[in-house]
C-alpha cells in the first residue's frame, strides 16, 4: 500500500507522485505493483527497487547521483525490523514489510508533517529514523528488568529454567547488536555530512542520532556482560557444589574401606582364632564404630569436613 504526502495541499492524490513539489511516500509491504510505481514516479535504481521489495537485508548506506539509500532497522516487542529510505532533492520514499506505528502517528499529524516538510525532507527522514532508535531504549529497560530476575534466580539456586532464560538473552542481545551496531557507522557518516542531500543544519540533529545509538551500543554491550558474568558464577557455583558432592562422597568411601576390610576378614568362610570369643560380634561392631569415629575426627582437624 502507497501513502503520499506534499506539500502543495492543492495536488490531487492522482498527480501526487508526478509533482515537483517536495513529497513523502510510505510504502507498506510492498508489491510489484507499487514497485513499478515508484520506478516510474522516481529516478530509483533497480537494486534499490529490489532491496526495498524483499527484508532481511544488513544495515548500510548507499549513494547514489539522485538521492540517498539507507536500510536501517527500528523494533517493536523486542522484534527488529527492516526500514528502507530513500532521499533524494525533492523526495522522500520509505518502505517497510509491516506497519510502523509512528509512521503511521505522523500521518495523522496533519500539522506537525507539514511542518517538517517546510524544514526539510532530510529533517523529515531525521524525524522518523529518530522516533525508531528511540524505541530501543524501553525494550533495553525491559531486558535489563530481566536481567536482573535472572541474576537473582542463579544465584539464589541453581535452576535450569534461569539458565534457559540466560542463554535466550543473550541471544536476544546478540540479535540487537548486530542490528544496532552498523547504524552507528551509518549515523556516523550522515551527521558529518557526506552526501548533498543532508543539509548543514540537519547535521545536528543526525548527531543527536549517532549519540543514542551510541549509548544504545554501550547498553548492549554491558548487559552482555553481565550476562557473560553471570553465566560464570553460575558454572562456578555449580562446579564448586560437585567438588562438595565429591568431597562428601570420597569422605564416605575412604570410612568405608577399613570397615569393608574388617568386615571382609571376619566374613571369610574360614576358621577364624577369634572366632571362639562369644563377644566377637560386638567386638567388631565396636572397632568398625572406633576407626569411623578417628576417621571422622582426623578429617574435621583437618578441616576436609
Amino acid at each position: 500500500m502507497i501513502d503520499a504526502f506534499v506539500l502543495d495541499k492543492g495536488l490531487k492524490k492522482s498527480k501526487i507522485l508526478r509533482t515537483r513539489s517536495p513529497v513523502w511516500v510510505d510504502v507498506s509491504d510492498p508489491s510489484k505493483q507499487d514497485m513499478e510505481k515508484l520506478r516510474q514516479a522516481f529516478p530509483l535504481h533497480q537494486l534499490t527497487l529490489e532491496d526495498m521489495s524483499k527484508t532481511g537485508n544488513r544495515v548500510k548506506i548507499e549513494h547514489f547521483d539522485e538521492y540517498l539509500f539507507l536500510v536501517l532497522y527500528g523494533i517493536e516487542k523486542e522484534s527488529p525490523y527492516q526500514m528502507n529510505f530513500a532521499l533524494g532533492r525533492n523526495f522522500l520514499v520509505t518502505a517497510h514489510k509491516r506497519s510502523i506505528s509512528s509512521f503511521e502517528v505522523l500521518k495523522a499529524d496533519k500539522s506537525g508533517l507539514e511542518r517538517l516538510f517546510r524544514k526539510g525532507l532530510d529533517l523529515l527522514m531525521h524525524h522518523l529514523i529518530d522516533t525508531e532508535i528511540d524505541d530501543y531504549f524501553p525494550v533495553l529497560e525491559k531486558i535489563e528488568g530481566q536481567i536482573d530476575a535472572v541474576e537473582e534466580d542463579v544465584y539464589k539456586s541453581f535452576d535450569h529454567k534461569a539458565l534457559g532464560r540466560l542463554f535466550r538473552l543473550k541471544r536476544q542481545l546478540l540479535t540487537l547488536r548486530r542490528q544496532a551496531s552498523p547504524q552507528r557507522d551509518v549515523m556516523m557518516m550522515l551527521s558529518h555530512k557526506v552526501s548533498p542531500f543532508i543539509s548543514e543544519p540537519a547535521t545536528a540533529y543526525y548527531r543527536d542520532i549517532y549519540d543514542h545509538i551510541i549509548r544504545i551500543n554501550e547498553s548492549i554491550d554491558d548487559y552482555r556482560e553481565v550476562l557473560s558474568n553471570t553465566l560464570e558464577v553460575h558454572i562456578s557455583m555449580v562446579s564448586n557444589r560437585m567438588n562438595e558432592v565429591m568431597k562428601a562422597l570420597t569422605i564416605v568411601a575412604t570410612i568405608m574401606m577399613p570397615l569393608t576390610l574388617l568386615t571382609g576378614i571376619y566374613g571369610m568362610n574360614l576358621t577364624i582364632p577369634e572366632s571362639h570369643f562369644e563377644d566377637m560380634y560386638h567386638i567388631v561392631l565396636l572397632m568398625m564404630f572406633l576407626i569411623a569415629g578417628v576417621m571422622l575426627m582426623y578429617f574435621w582437624r583437618k578441616q576436609w569436613i
